[in-house]
């Protein structure tokens, strides 16, 4: 009797599940940054001859990168797959590694969060989400998502994924507000363009309200590191490079954290088996280029950034 409720409860669950994904995949989305991200890159990926250079990051990227000037400036088409932290370094890369081609470039430039998955789930809580994010817009997309991403988005309560699923048709069927295209406007590089004529609105306030290392450092996440070396080499067997660059970040954090950044490039260096070509000093930048996370800049750091990428990548 145990295990046919055991089986019945199981059967429940599996029926509420598959419904939640009918559900989500017969609703038509709104377009956000990130549905409209995932789309509009994948769609640059896969379009960009080779030999090509492919940016990889989280929205420091989407954000931070100037493609069409990298372009010009290196004579190869620049694809920016920098779209947000929370999708983690592994999806990243599984979702380049069908389209690398001999000659192609990869720079990984991730933010120091993605190093630890554990402060990246306290700092963005809405991480354990984020397959069914991907699963709304992109549904193939979400086989790049690692096995260990996928029992935790599955692990989320029914209560939970009930209240996403609320949301998402709430969203659909009676907005809160109406859909401004600045949101979710990326060119066709992939770089994210809905900032660069707005000001910032990032404070001193904000940035002192969490700490990297504020429980003291710590190595980087072994699986992180392993899952990065062995990329680096599959892109390798392919005829291309993977290297990396630091990402963006804002003076006072970056002051803030500098005795574990200087500590986590040392290990970096040691462990990695790619080129790192910056120091995390390179992207330590003012206040003022940032627009509203101590990640996200505005038009006149990302000018002052394509600059440094350029000199260093040429």
């Amino acid at each position: 009797m145990i295990s046919r409720l055991f089986r019945n409860v199981i059967l429940l669950c599996a029926l509420a599940l598959g419904s939640v994904m009918a559900l989500i995949l017969a609703t038509p989305h709104t377009p956000d940054f990130n549905t409209n991200g995932i789309k509009v890159k994948e769609a640059a990926l896969k379009q960009a001859p080779s030999p090509k250079v492919v940016f990889l990051s989280g929205s420091s990227g989407a954000f931070g990168v100037d493609s069409p000037r990298i372009q010009q400036a290196l004579s190869k088409p620049v694809v920016n797959m920098g779209l947000n932290a929370p999708l983690g370094v592994e999806f990243m890369m599984n979702e380049v590694a069908g389209s690398i081609k001999p000659g192609d470039l990869i720079v990984l430039a991730p933010e120091y969060h993605l190093f630890y998955p554990e402060i990246m789930d306290e700092w963005h809580p809405a991480t354990k989400y984020y397959p069914w994010i991907v699963f709304d817009s992109q549904p193939a997309s979400v086989q790049y998502f690692p096995a260990q991403k996928l029992a935790q988005a599955v692990s989320v309560s029914p209560s939970q994924l009930m209240r996403l699923t609320q949301e998402r048709l709430q969203n659909k069927f009676f907005p809160q507000k109406k859909a401004n295209p600045k949101e979710y406007t990326f060119d066709a590089n992939g770089d994210f363009l809905g900032h660069l004529d707005l000001p910032g609105a990032v404070s001193y306030t904000e940035v002192e309200t969490y700490t990297l290392f504020e429980r003291g450092y710590r190595e980087p996440d072994a699986h992180i590191v392993s899952a990065i070396n062995q990329f680096a080499d599959f892109a390798a067997q392919k005829g291309a490079q993977v290297v990396m660059v630091y990402p963006p970040l804002m003076d006072v954090y970056f002051d803030a954290n500098a005795d574990g950044i200087a500590r986590l490039d040392r290990s970096l260096r040691g462990q990695l088996r790619l080129p790192i070509l910056s120091s995390p000093q390179d992207f330590r930048l003012p206040l003022n280029y940032f627009y509203d996370t101590v990640y996200h800049l505005n038009a006149k750091g990302r000018e002052a950034r394509a600059d440094k990428l350029i000199a260093i990548l040429k």
